[in-house]
């Protein structure tokens, strides 16, 4: 399992939002996910 889907199933993300990109910063102790879904997706 990569991180993506590690963060996928531990946040509960359900297509089609998809990660874009995750941003450790171990100085902050901080972790940014940014989510984007495909465009004209139906939810």
């Amino acid at each position: 399992m990569n991180s993506e889907e590690l963060f996928r199933r531990l946040i509960g993300l359900e297509k089609p939002s998809i990660i874009k990109e995750i941003k450790f910063d171990h100085q902050e102790e901080r972790v940014d996910i940014f989510i984007d879904f495909p465009r004209l997706s139906k939810f």
